[in-house]
């Protein structure tokens, strides 16, 4: 008795079912929402991570006039040096308490106050030791470089060629219809996406009643660039 052999759409849509499980099961291990902090006490020193080889300079460079928002001025009327601590006395039972630690370690470094971050742009919001509000915007490719900020110092190293380019795969399921000719297409497929081209392979049903009543079947193969 011979066996009936599997066909190739049978061989692809097992291979897109698999993946979009996988995909599913991926996407749901991220959850900002349900993140929980667990607080570690390490007994080791923490040395400072040296720059990478390659410095970056900011795009562009932003010094503000003062702060609108005067909420976070905090009007001291006497300043003391108690112990280890610097003392800022607001009234004679308010005071804010600061360790010397951190007007000694790193006493140049800029005062990072806020930072926004998207895939191609870094936007930093300092405070420095003169107590004035700059930003510095710098321009970024996540899928080529990893960065990295220390003491005022902004590095780039370039991503291993390997990981850079590795494929991102990504199962579509698509329904397409063209009302002026009646033309309908379903499409199972799964889409290879790198940083220039995307590869797209898959299953693809067609239904044309005004040439054919069948259903037809067909391989699909796609590529597109991004620009």
């Amino acid at each position: 008795m011979k066996m009936k052999q599997i066909s190739p759409y049978s061989l692809i849509l097992i291979l897109v079912i698999l993946l979009m499980r996988d995909c599913r099961k991926e996407k749901s291990s991220y959850d900002p929402k349900s993140q929980k902090t667990e607080t570690i006490y390490s007994q080791k020193p923490w040395i400072p991570s040296k720059p990478f080889e390659i410095i970056q300079n900011p795009k562009t460079l932003i010094w503000f006039y003062g702060i609108k928002d005067t909420s976070n001025i905090k009007p001291y009327k006497e300043v003391k040096l108690e112990k280890d601590s610097v003392i800022l006395y607001t009234d004679e039972f308010t005071k804010l308490g600061i360790n010397k630690n951190y007007l000694l370690l790193f006493p140049e470094a800029d005062k990072l106050i806020s930072f926004d971050l998207c895939n191609s742009e870094l936007e930093l919001n300092l405070l420095d030791i003169n107590g004035k509000v700059f930003q510095k915007n710098y321009q970024i490719d996540l899928d080529s470089y990893k960065y990295r900020y220390t003491n005022n110092i902004f590095s780039v190293e370039r991503i291993n060629k390997v990981i850079s380019r590795r494929l991102h795969i990504e199962p579509i399921l698509s329904y397409q219809f063209r009302p002026f000719n009646n033309f309908h297409d379903l499409t199972l497929s799964l889409k290879f996406k790198t940083k220039a081209f995307n590869y797209e392979i898959g299953l693809n049903s067609s239904y044309y009643p005004s040439i054919s009543k069948k259903i037809h079947k067909d391989l699909l193969l796609g590529i597109s660039y991004n620009f």
